[in-house]
């Protein structure tokens, strides 16, 4: 079984430390039953995820202990109050695609992306470029160059700092693919070529940041980056 960590508790919620391929919640059948919320209910009276991460993406994942914390973190995630930062590994920095349905904003090697992506019902749980029925999805990156710059077997590699202010399906796995900057050990997205880069996904779930939902206080969870 894999390592289950805990990053914070109080009596109101706690934040673990996801590692890559545990569903955060369960799927179907007796198979895809073992996933953080389950684990998580084995330690604590009553736990619900506030949020999810893909099962390839690792890192911090919050959970409510009781029903009214639940629907206020809930709450505060969907009006887009929680900060989230992400750090993923690509072996190119992202360009503008030129396609219908995505906005690319690049400035100093930072800046914005836009998609209006849905899912692909042909093709579950692929994600695709849609601009007519496709739901925005909205990611702030950054080259982060005194960090991590190294070279691996595919040529030089960079790190991204990532910031999405929508929570949609993949978003940021197709957001960087799109924009020629797939992320090593991405199976869905990625060109076969950089899905053998990595045995996982290089893309980690590194800080939180959000108002604790009864003392009112500023809360910021951080964890280790793995790669």
């Amino acid at each position: 079984m894999q390592r289950f960590e805990i990053l914070y508790e109080d009596e109101y919620f706690i934040a673990v430390n996801k590692p890559p391929g545990l569903l955060s919640v369960p799927g179907r059948g007796p198979e895809k039953a073992d996933c953080a919320v389950a684990r998580a209910a084995g330690i604590y009276e009553w736990v619900r995820e506030v949020h999810r991460l893909d099962q390839a993406t690792s890192g911090i994942l919050l959970m409510a202990r009781n029903p009214e914390v639940h629907r206020k973190l809930s709450g505060a995630f969907a009006a887009r109050k929680v900060e989230k930062t992400y750090h993923a590994l690509v072996c190119k920095l992202p360009e503008d695609p030129h396609l219908e349905g995505v906005s690319f904003r690049d400035k100093e090697h930072s800046g914005k992306i836009t998609l209006f992506q849905r899912l692909d019902p042909d093709n579950r749980p692929h994600q695709i470029i849609d601009p007519k029925r496709g739901k925005e999805a909205v990611t702030h990156w950054r080259w982060l160059p005194d960090t991590h710059e190294r070279e691996s077997a595919g040529g030089k590699v960079f790190r991204l700092e990532l910031k999405p202010l929508t929570g949609r399906t993949h978003q940021l796995r197709l957001a960087l693919s799109v924009c020629g900057a797939s992320i090593p050990g991405d199976k869905l997205y990625g060109e076969q070529e950089i899905r053998d880069l990595s045995s996982r996904l290089l893309l980690h779930a590194a800080v939180l940041c959000f108002t604790h939902p009864v003392s009112g206080n500023l809360v910021e969870i951080k964890t280790v980056i793995p790669f």
